[in-house]
């Protein structure tokens, strides 16, 4: 894949994790709403690791835009390719 359909998927992606993240922590400021520390730190858990590979993404964004640094730390940090 590549091209315009890449783009669209990745738009299209972008979109709904967007939207899934903002439903999600929206639901959790529900006033009355119990989350226990199980699901909490589980929940805590998985958002670092989707915030870690975001940052991937960018910057392999970022690359493919010929920026080659100075890195900020969120970039750097356990980065592969």
């Amino acid at each position: 894949m590549g091209g315009l359909a890449c783009k669209e998927k990745i738009i299209l992606n972008g979109g709904t994790i967007e939207n899934e993240v903002k439903l999600l922590c929206y639901r959790i400021q529900e006033p009355g709403l119990q989350l226990s520390d199980d699901a909490g730190y589980k929940m805590v858990e998985l958002f670092n690791q989707a915030e870690d590979l975001i940052f991937q993404a960018k910057r392999v964004w970022l690359e493919s835009q010929t920026f080659d640094g100075p890195w900020p730390h969120s970039l750097t940090n356990e980065y592969k390719e």
